[in-house]
């Protein structure tokens, strides 16, 4: 793997940046003074780094399992509604079934409208 100009390796582990740069200028442009005090600050904010990566992975590992969980709760959901609007859909169309018979069954004090066949019903009249 190659890096850039500033003093990485050029494909192979372990070359040293001096060989191609003075070693000042492989520091200056890694922005390193080499002193002890900005190698140990430079760890320190190494390590607080890998503690903020560590913090969000599993922060992001939550919210994954709590969409993970907003995703089934959603199909059961949907499903609950689907079979509540099919019992509603059979609810409505057998009330609109009864009230269409309601509608269209004769009342009881036309006779003539009952069920009878049509030549029962000229009887009747004729014998009033």
């Amino acid at each position: 793997m190659q890096k850039g100009d500033f003093g990485g390796t050029r494909g192979t582990e372990g070359v040293d940046p001096g060989k191609f740069y003075s070693s000042s200028m492989a520091q200056s442009a890694m922005g390193v003074t080499g002193s002890p005090q900005n190698s140990a600050n430079l760890k320190g904010k190494l390590a607080a780094l890998e503690e903020l990566i560590k913090n969000l992975d599993e922060e992001l590992n939550m919210h994954k399992t709590a969409v993970g969980q907003l995703r089934s709760d959603k199909e059961m959901i949907e499903s609950i509604l689907t079979l509540k609007t099919q019992e509603v859909k059979k609810t409505l169309t057998n009330e609109l079934f009864r009230v269409c018979l309601l509608y269209t069954s004769p009342s009881p004090r036309d006779s003539c409208a009952s069920r009878m066949p049509s030549s029962a019903c000229k009887k009747k009249k004729k014998k009033k």
